[in-house]
């Protein structure tokens, strides 16, 4: 009758089953939660916040990585790549929308107007 209820019992570690589904459950609930962009453009939605970076770095090729990290910030892994995402997809938007430009040849990167790009070239050169 010395037994004391608890002494020896630990909670059972979790399965690789249970974490697995921990995190699935961590990225449903990132999917549909909306990751603040830094507070210089916490006002703007992201499509005013994206044309801003792009006004910002006129004449310039912007890739997506940067406009990312330029409206969030430093990211996790994961993080960044949910926010990337999104981002693709509003620049996508902008691009068919006529508010900005992908730059031909290459992938993934857009600019504000072709025209400023070509000239800034050409006044390099």
């Amino acid at each position: 009758m010395d037994s004391t209820c608890g002494e020896a019992d630990e909670p059972p570690a979790p399965t690789s089953k249970e974490i697995e589904t921990q995190q699935e459950t961590l990225e449903k609930s990132l999917l549909w939660s909306e990751i603040l962009m830094l507070p210089k453009y916490q006002s703007l939605n992201r499509t005013e916040a994206i044309l801003k970076v792009l006004q910002k770095h006129s004449g310039t090729v912007c890739h997506m990585d940067f406009v990312v990290q330029w409206l969030y910030g430093d990211l996790e892994p994961d993080i960044f790549k949910l926010v990337k995402g999104r981002v693709q997809s509003t620049l996508t938007y902008g691009r068919e929308s006529g508010k900005w430009s992908l730059v031909p040849g290459k992938p993934g990167s857009f600019t504000l107007d072709l025209k400023l790009l070509n000239s800034n070239r050409n006044s390099l050169t």
